[in-house]
């Protein structure tokens, strides 16, 4: 079920009351979505995010009426209207012609990101086998969400690794990368949501000097890695502990600290320099 959190979200670019937000008439399929992390009242990497909600629509071959400019400027009146400093937003986009009663939503969602411990003990996964359709194209799909979330219950860890043809793909709701030897290695961009974490991941790595690799990954060599990550919105970069009943992984290992440092240390740099006006 939608939540919205705060007094305001946004309709087509109307602000309106919480009191207004009715969940069911948010929780529909087929609509475009970005989830953004807000820190210091700023989105960090909007400009990778929005570039991703337009490619979206042009793969999906959908007319969506409202401008980069029109996007931002709602998601600029939200943040400062519920004078939020931290916190995660979604936005909804579709055609104005879908029969729906509105074409572009954003508000304030419940958020949960990892704790302390979490950093540093790391996380559990559990392979799910299950093939995302179009995995490039980011659409709400509500049947998925239910089973992610009632699976990672059942399993009682922290994320779900996509599985197929005995090959692992990416988390449910995350990308994941493993280590081996200092070389990085993680699935090709084909198969997988072309996470923005994942993006800034591959693009540090080449700054710092490490080999990358891009190829399939078989859950039977899974134990030969000496670490793994998972990249995402909220957990950033969190360490794998184990993937359970497959492999187990070091948690403090240098080059994953390496690269979880140089991450938020380019987090840092893009709120220092973030502008609305630039995006």
């Amino acid at each position: 079920m939608e939540q919205c959190l705060h007094p305001y979200f946004i309709v087509n670019e109307e602000l309106k009351s919480t009191c207004d937000f009715i969940p069911e008439k948010f929780a529909v399929q087929g609509f475009v979505y970005e989830v953004l992390r807000v820190i210091d009242g700023k989105i960090i990497f909007l400009d990778d995010h929005l570039e991703r909600f337009y490619e979206t629509f042009r793969i999906k071959n959908i007319v969506f009426s409202l401008s980069k400019k029109q996007v931002l400027e709602a998601l600029k009146i939200l943040i400062e209207s519920n004078k939020v400093d931290i916190g995660n937003i979604k936005i909804l986009g579709s055609s104005r012609h879908n029969g729906a009663a509105f074409w572009f939503a954003a508000w304030f969602i419940p958020h949960a990101y990892p704790t302390r411990q979490m950093y540093q003990d790391g996380v559990d996964l559990h392979v799910f086998d299950y093939v995302r359709e179009n995995p490039n194209a980011k659409i709400t799909r509500t049947s998925y969400k239910s089973e992610v979330a009632r699976l990672i219950e059942k399993y009682k860890v922290y994320e779900l690794l996509l599985a197929s043809a005995g090959k692992v793909t990416e988390g449910s709701r995350s990308n994941i990368f493993f280590i081996k030897e200092e070389t990085i290695y993680t699935a090709t961009g084909e198969s997988v949501l072309m996470g923005i974490t994942r993006k800034k991941i591959i693009e540090l790595c080449k700054d710092l000097g490490l080999k990358l690799i891009e190829n399939d990954i078989f859950i039977e060599n899974l134990p030969n890695f000496e670490a793994a990550f998972i990249t995402g919105t909220s957990p950033k970069v969190l360490p794998v502990r184990q993937i359970q009943k497959v492999a187990s992984f070091k948690t403090n290992h240098t080059i994953l600290n390496l690269i979880s440092r140089s991450y938020d240390e380019a987090i840092e740099k893009y709120l220092e320099s973030f502008k609305w006006n630039q995006i």
